[in-house]
């Protein structure tokens, strides 16, 4: 998959970026195409979708939200696929060089996912932490899993590991729509790589990129957004998915971080050799001082420009006898004295 052979658990490249197009393609086939295009060329390293049959997914009896009305299977069923719609999107990922990558929620589509369309990382879904049928499915199969972990608990997080082995990643993400940036937490990463040593990320629900930049210097490795061409589009959630230009000027932005991140050697650098001559400083005579006479403390002064004896070294002209006569303001030699 495209870069996504290169991550690992140290934290020493540029996060991996999944633009998370999920359910904004709003069932068309076109849009979804169109959005791969673009989240490539904007600089995505992965696409990402919700792949599912309604029917074994949503139970047909059940209501939206009190507070809003209408069918869930019917929301649902809006945006559902076709098997071969799914494959055009397939080749559509690999023609722009982006991982294709799903959530997928029911034993079949994984099946079709797995050996249909040759995938064998799978996203889990938050809200199937403890969906054990759809994880033992994954394990069957000897699939790698990324698990989101919105509106869980340590203890589901744990137990699902230990029950179904370590996942390729864990993303810490909350399930409120849009999240508040204060609700992120963003010490678990950390905290999570050392106790499960694995690669850790985000499945950012925040409109803004400011807690997704901040997740870089916890160990950041997976940074997953939702992505839209045009957030004026209908569907749930187009308006707190990130644009072709922000997404752009996001990974500018995390380009820039990483790069000054650097690593743990300090040396003079190319740029600063000038500052290090001219803003440093030599050794200088106070005083007008005449052929014979003996250095002390009081006879010199540092001052800029470098380039002469510089002042730590000092102590090496100290009690040496001049060899010339010298002015006050002349910067000192070493063939100034006898020794």
């Amino acid at each position: 998959m495209y870069g996504f052979q290169q991550l690992d658990n140290k934290n020493n490249h540029i996060p991996y970026f999944i633009a998370e197009i999920g359910l904004n393609h709003n069932g068309s086939e076109d849009l979804a195409i169109k959005m791969i295009e673009v989240a490539a060329s904007s600089g995505a390293n992965a696409v990402k979708f919700q792949m599912y049959q309604t029917n074994l997914f949503i139970d047909r009896e059940a209501s939206l939200p009190s507070s809003v009305k209408g069918s869930l299977y019917d929301f649902f069923k809006n945006f559902e696929l076709t098997k071969e719609s799914w494959k055009k999107l397939k080749i559509c990922a690999e023609k722009n060089k982006v991982d294709f990558l799903c959530s997928v929620f029911d034993n079949e589509s994984l099946n079709f996912y797995h050996y249909e369309l040759k995938q064998k990382i799978v996203k889990v879904a938050s809200t199937d932490i403890n969906n054990h049928l759809l994880l033992k499915e994954i394990q069957s199969l000897n699939m790698k899993y990324i698990l989101s972990t919105g509106a869980s608990e340590e203890r589901e997080i744990q137990e699902t590991i230990k029950k179904f082995g370590k996942p390729l990643a864990l993303l810490q993400c909350v399930s409120h729509y849009p999240a508040k940036e204060s609700e992120y937490n963003l010490s678990l990463l950390p905290f999570w790589k050392d106790k499960y040593d694995c690669i850790v990320g985000i499945s950012d629900h925040c409109i803004h990129n400011k807690v997704s930049l901040a997740s870089f210097f916890f160990g950041c490795q997976i940074i997953e957004k939702h992505f839209t061409i045009d957030r004026t589009l209908p569907g749930p959630d187009q308006s707190l998915s990130i644009t072709p230009k922000e997404l752009k000027k996001f990974l500018e932005d995390l380009k820039i971080i990483y790069n000054a991140i650097g690593k743990p050697i300090k040396k003079v650098l190319p740029s600063e050799e000038n500052v290090r001559i001219f803003g440093r400083r030599s050794l200088y005579y106070n005083k007008d001082m005449k052929k014979g006479s003996k250095i002390t403390l009081d006879d010199i002064i540092a001052l800029r420009p470098g380039g002469g004896i510089p002042p730590e070294h000092y102590e090496t002209v100290i009690n040496k006898t001049l060899s010339r006569d010298v002015k006050k303001g002349e910067r000192i030699h070493s063939y100034d004295f006898n020794e």
